[in-house]
Formats: structure tokens, sequence, C-alpha cells
């Protein structure tokens, strides 16, 4: 299937979850829900109705827009309120569903058009992955594969997590694999070793892996837009028998989730 009736699939997809919510215009201001509809990820605004896709950008983003999405009229505009002037002069009138939670955005919009605030489209769109997103993460997951195959290699005593970070991201990078931005977090991943790995979320530091070490490496990336996250634990030099015994532990209430939702 090509990219272009992958795209079409999701847009008519899309269009029917916007209809059944009595709205004929589907709006997206969040980059996922732009480049779930448009393949473009950047600062601008989707609109997807049954004559097509329109995709209203500052200049800045023109170039990209075009080269990035798939079958979208790309319409220039001035940033932030231009953008949502343009929108509002190009489809007044019409009965609009859009993401944006914005009291600000909803008021402008509400003055030409008839708004409904809401996600359910994009969700239930993507509740099925297509082809291309099935590919797309079932190679994010081979990528972090080949990252705990490196941590195999690299992590040795007296080697800092920040070092240890300082190689997987570098790797990551070289395939594609970028940071997701989180907003929760400082750094990408998690790497905590000795007493830090009892933090679920520890940030990472410049701690030295010691003899006897539990290490945990969390790994947590964006590939092509989508984000895969995957986490393990390795043991280095001469481990306890406590910490392998919480280890099995950990493992066999894994193994029991894994065949329970079989």
């Amino acid at each position: 299937m090509t990219r272009s009736m992958v795209m079409r699939k999701r847009q008519k997809n899309l269009l029917k979850f916007c209809n059944k919510l009595g709205c004929d215009t589907l709006v997206a201001f969040e980059p996922e829900n732009l480049f779930y509809m448009t393949g473009f990820w950047g600062e601008a605004i989707g609109i997807l109705d049954k004559n097509g896709t329109t995709i209203i950008s500052p200049e800045l983003e023109m170039g990209r827009a075009k080269e990035e999405s798939t079958d979208c009229e790309i319409i220039k505009s001035e940033r932030g309120k231009g953008s949502l002037a343009t929108l509002v002069k190009l489809f007044k009138g019409r009965k609009a569903c859009t993401d944006s939670d914005s009291y600000n955005t909803i008021e402008t919009l509400k003055r030409s058009l008839s708004v409904r605030s809401s996600t359910v489209p994009f969700y239930r769109a993507r509740e099925i992955k297509d082809s291309q997103e099935i590919a797309i993460l079932k190679k994010a997951s081979s990528i972090l594969d080949e990252m705990y195959e490196l941590c195999t290699d690299e992590i040795m005593i007296g080697q800092s997590e920040a070092h240890l970070q300082t190689i997987l991201m570098s790797y990551a990078m070289e395939k594609g694999m970028f940071a997701t931005g989180y907003q929760s977090t400082l750094n990408p991943l998690i790497i905590a070793g000795g007493p830090n790995s009892a933090l679920p979320h520890a940030q990472v530091t410049n701690r030295e892996f010691k003899d006897g070490d539990m290490i945990v490496v969390d790994l947590t990336l964006r590939y092509r837009g989508y984000i895969s996250d995957a986490t393990r634990t390795f043991g280095l030099g001469s481990i306890s028998k406590e910490a392998k015994k919480i280890y099995q532990i950990v493992q066999q209430s894994q193994a029991a989730g894994l065949e329970a939702v079989k």
C-alpha cells in the first residue's frame, strides 16, 4: 500500500468519527494529530473535510510542509493569531471538531464556526494501527534491542551513568531516534545504578557504576513520529544473593503477566 493510499484511508476514518460527533470538518492543532492526518510534524494547523486536507502554515514551515505532507493543500499564513484568522476566513460556517482545548482558540473559532472540542476522532482512528505504523513500531523496537546489546558491551565498573547515556544517545541519533521531549523529565533516558535504581524515574547523574550494582536502563525514544519504550536491568560484577532473588521474582511476575494476557 502506497503512502498516499495509507493517508487517504486514515483521513476517511478520521472524517467518519468526526461526522459521528455531528461535525463536517476536523481541525488539528496538536503536532501528533497533525502528523497522523497529514504526514507533517510542525507548527501548523491541519484541516480535514470531504474535499480533502489543508495545512495552514507559517512561511518558515512551508518548505517542510510541502515536502513531508501527503496530498495536502498548503496555505501560507502569519504565525499565531494570523493562522487562526486564516482558518476562520476559509472555513466560515463549518461545524468543526478540534483537538484544541485552549479557551482563547475555541472562543476565536466560535466567532465564525460551530465548534466542538474533542480528541475522540483521533483516538478512535488510531486504536488500530495501519501497516505503515506497525512497520515503524517494529523498526523502533529493533533499534532499542540493539541499544540493549550495546549496553552489555559498554557497561563497566567506573563508568558513569552520564557517560553511558552519551554512548546510547549517540547510537540512537545515528539510527534516526530522538528524545521525546516529555515535560516531566529533564533527560531522555533513565540510567540508574546502585541506590539510584530504586527511584522509578531517576535522573541521570555522574555516579560511577560499582561492582554488584543493579543498573536500570529505560529507553524512551521517538522514531519517525512514534515513541518506543522499553526497560532492562543489568547486573554488574558480583551480584548479591538478595539482588538475584529480587530479580527472579520480578522476572517470574513478568512471565505470569504475559501469560495472563495471551
